[in-house]
């Protein structure tokens, strides 16, 4: 999982023709790749920097830990990867 520190990052997905195009941009303060830890699944989208951004991760092993810790944050990740795959199916 990343959180964004600074900057733009764009969600990009190949259209029908296979060419890669940004659908969603993301900011500081928001984050990526939780799907691919709740679902224990790959990545299914490409992130592009948009502008200069600084990025940290979360590696697997502390997303539990802190998942552990704090399970309310679980119930809301859930919630924001509903509305993303919405978000990915409209665009």
């Amino acid at each position: 999982m990343y959180l964004i520190g600074q900057g733009k990052l764009g969600v990009a997905v190949p259209d029908a023709s296979g060419v890669e195009r940004v659908v969603v941009q993301l900011r500081a303060g928001e984050f990526f790749g939780e799907m691919a830890l709740l679902r224990d699944e790959p990545r299914s989208v490409t992130m592009r920097a948009l502008t200069k951004a600084r990025v940290w991760s979360l590696s697997a092993a502390d997303y539990s830990a802190f998942i552990r810790e704090t399970p309310s944050v679980l119930a809301a990740l859930e919630q924001v990867g509903s509305r993303r795959r919405l978000e990915l199916r409209a665009a």
